[in-house]
């Protein structure tokens, strides 16, 4: 009687903890929060947008990455006020840069947008780590594929978003950034994003936001451990999004 008693009281539990959830994300919900920024006319166009260009990249199931798109948004928008352009390192078929040009109608703005990667996966090379490679070979297995035909077709109208196809960080030397405004990297790799960030650091504009893609995501700690080192190493901080993101300011 006792053992059932037990069960029962751990399934209304759960049960409880569902009720009045306002929104479930990918890993994560919340209970009783204002999120009509989902509702927003312009928000939900530019989502609807993306969504319409990703499905052939995430074959007809992107995940629920709103609130990833979201805050994308607003430290992009953020950008407009500063001095310089934006840059995505790691764009797969450009979920939240397709969602944010949309957004901010980017090609009416006197920026550019530079979008790095290769188009065709993850690189794998001696010095990543057993876990790192797992995570690499599992996206290049059933997610990534030659997508830069599909990613030009999507920004064909934007004559101010540039994409980069290369190795990080040698593809950098491709094209001249003097100043940026915004940063989105999602490079799935610690050392790639380390040599990504101590390359642009010095050109990034003062208050500028650095959105860290796979920040707090398990299965990614070295990430986790090679960003927090490399914000005391500036005497910042990183700020963990409930997404499994991570916001750094300049």
């Amino acid at each position: 009687m006792k053992k059932y008693i037990k069960k029962l009281s751990k399934f209304l539990g759960v049960k409880e903890s569902l009720r009045n959830v306002t929104y479930k994300g990918t890993g994560f919900a919340v209970r009783n929060k204002n999120i009509s920024f989902m509702q927003d006319a312009d928000f939900v166009d530019a989502w609807n947008y993306s969504l319409s260009r990703n499905k052939e990249g995430w074959k007809n199931n992107v995940p629920d990455f709103r609130w990833q798109a979201h805050l994308a948004c607003f430290a992009a928008k953020h950008g407009l006020t500063l001095e310089g352009d934006f840059v995505e390192f790691g764009v797969h078929t450009a979920l939240l840069s397709s969602t944010i040009c949309k957004y901010l109608n980017f090609e009416k703005e006197n920026k550019k947008f530079y979008l790095f990667d290769t188009y065709e996966g993850i690189p794998i090379s001696k010095n990543m780590t057993n876990s790192e490679i797992k995570i690499a070979e599992h996206h290049n297995n059933h997610t990534y594929f030659d997508c830069y035909h599909l990613v030009k077709e999507t920004f064909s109208k934007y004559e101010n978003v540039e994409m980069v196809k290369g190795m990080l960080p040698k593809s950098l030397e491709d094209v001249e950034i003097k100043k940026i405004a915004y940063v989105s990297i999602d490079l799935n790799n610690a050392q790639y994003e380390k040599d990504v960030i101590e390359s642009i650091w010095d050109k990034i504009t003062p208050s500028a936001m650095i959105v860290i893609d796979d920040y707090a995501y398990k299965g990614h700690e070295d990430q986790y451990a090679m960003w927090n080192a490399f914000a005391q190493s500036k005497s910042k901080m990183i700020y963990t999004v409930p997404t499994g993101q991570g916001i750094l300011i300049k």
